[in-house]
């Protein structure tokens, strides 16, 4: 397998419920999976072709700050330096950051509705520009 390109979704559990403001293992726990996982998932698909585009997919949660959701935020913004960092210092690595807003996916279904985005129509343009040059 010669993969040109790389869509970063995996997450852990985003909403829970927190005993503390902060939670420094809930905190390693996304480190884990949005930067360690997107450096060496990057790194493992340059090593098998001579280019490759990486999407990392962050969040407009950065901007709103919603209650309970301070590990991801400061997750999801040291993924954005890094994935920034990556494209500037490893040679043929292309990356691609989007703050996507919420997306209707399994992990965000609620009983109460809750707007959120068609991931089919936030993805297409995404896709295109990953498309353009890979």
């Amino acid at each position: 397998m010669r993969p040109s390109q790389l869509y970063h979704f995996a997450t852990p559990r985003i909403f829970r419920q927190k005993r503390a403001p902060f939670e420094p293992s809930c905190f390693e726990e996304m480190m884990r999976v949005y930067n360690y996982a997107f450096y060496e998932l990057s790194l493992f698909c340059l090593g098998r072709r001579d280019a490759v585009a990486a999407f990392y997919p962050s969040t407009t949660a950065i901007d709103e700050a919603p209650r309970d959701t301070l590990e991801y935020v400061m997750a999801k913004s040291a993924g954005e330096t890094l994935a920034a960092t990556m494209a500037r210092t490893i040679p043929n690595l292309r990356t691609v950051i989007e703050r996507l807003p919420r997306v209707r996916t399994d992990q965000t279904a609620t009983i109460f509705p809750v707007p959120a985005a068609s991931p089919g129509a936030l993805m297409l343009p995404i896709i295109r520009q990953m498309s353009a040059t890979a």
